[in-house]
């Protein structure tokens, strides 16, 4: 995955991905890529050579029948088509989770991007912040399975940075492992604009949620809005939690 001032960024093979924030209805938003889900407004492709379509039977286990499947191209979600304020895309969540393909080599970056992670060929996640690290040791992450990320995106941060938390066995939980804390790239702005997925070989994502940040109660952590998979809660619902900071 990587981060952009104006998106984030996400590759598989490797798997990229990537946000930036814009405005719709507001957030929180969330995305499960049920039902006719097509490629329209606030999502978008890069027009490549590839492909990318809803796939039954590729979907994270508890959300719904469908995942989306991205081969040879990127998917974008334009985050300010879903929320027009800038103050409210400049410090937020995000959930996705991903099926990645891992990457031989460190994909290529965008001007303007704030941040990106990958999986690389060993299991590792690198990640970018200007230039790519290594944030976890090797053989945590395979391309067999979903694995679940949240990325907080704090534009207001000084300096300006961005925290990963992930859940390599891709189990649904409230409390994923703080894999690292990162500083944007050089050139980011002020608020997120997009989120990106890049991939060469096919992948799978789902779930995908984003929440404006605030403090809970105590200041003992953050609330994410995310897509709620419990059996005591219908599919589809938005539910926060707390997140520790």
């Amino acid at each position: 995955m990587n981060l952009r001032t104006s998106h984030l960024v996400a590759s598989a093979s490797a798997v990229l991905v990537s946000c930036c924030l814009t405005g719709l209805a507001g957030l929180p938003y969330f995305e499960s890529f049920e039902g006719s889900w097509s490629i329209t407004s606030p999502w978008s492709t890069n027009g490549g050579v590839g492909s990318v379509s809803t796939q039954t039977g590729a979907q994270k286990t508890g959300a719904g029948t469908k995942g989306l499947v991205i081969s040879n191209a990127t998917v974008n979600l334009n985050v300010s088509a879903v929320e027009s304020s800038a103050t409210a895309r400049s410090n937020v969540w995000i959930q996705v989770y991903a099926k990645a393909v891992q990457g031989a080599s460190e994909p290529t970056v965008d001007a303007g991007v704030a941040g990106a992670f990958y999986i690389a060929t060993n299991g590792a996640v690198r990640a970018y912040t200007g230039a790519w690290t290594t944030v976890t040791s090797p053989n945590l992450y395979s391309s067999s399975g979903y694995h679940g990320f949240i990325l907080h995106i704090d534009y207001t941060a000084t300096p300006k940075k961005w925290d990963l938390y992930a859940a390599p066995d891709g189990v649904y939980k409230t409390n994923m492992a703080l894999l690292a804390t990162l500083p944007m790239a050089s050139g980011a702005g002020g608020s997120l604009t997009n989120f990106s997925v890049t991939s060469g070989s096919p992948a799978n994502i789902d779930a995908v949620a984003i929440s404006r940040a605030f403090t809970s109660a105590g200041n003992t952590g953050q609330k994410v809005a995310v897509y709620e998979h419990s059996t005591n809660s219908p599919v589809g619902v938005i539910m926060p939690f707390v997140l520790p900071i």
